[in-house]
C-alpha cells in the first residue's frame, strides 16, 4: 500500500511491501535512496524499527534474506 499525501515535507514511499520473517511482521518502505523498516504489531499498529536498519545498497529481492540473517535468533 502506498501512502499519498499533499503535505510538503512528508516523505512518501516510492514503494512498500510486507514481509513475515520468523513470525514477525514487517513493512518495508523505499523512500528515495533509503529503506525504512516498520514493525507491524499484533494489533496491526506500525512502529518504526530503530534497531534494525537495512543498508541502502541492499536490493529489494535481497531484503528477506538479509532480515533472516540478522534475525536468526528468532528462528524456530
Amino acid at each position: 500500500m502506498i501512502k499519498r499525501t499533499f503535505n510538503k515535507g512528508i516523505k512518501m514511499p516510492d514503494r512498500s511491501f510486507d514481509l513475515v520473517v520468523f513470525g514477525r511482521m514487517f513493512r518495508v518502505e523505499r523512500t528515495r535512496d533509503n529503506w525504512e523498516l516498520m514493525v507491524i504489531g499484533r494489533d496491526g499498529k506500525f512502529s518504526k524499527s530503530e534497531d534494525i536498519l537495512i543498508p541502502s545498497f541492499i536490493r529489494e529481492h535481497e531484503i528477506r534474506k538479509y532480515l533472516e540473517d540478522i534475525l536468526h535468533e528468532y528462528s524456530p
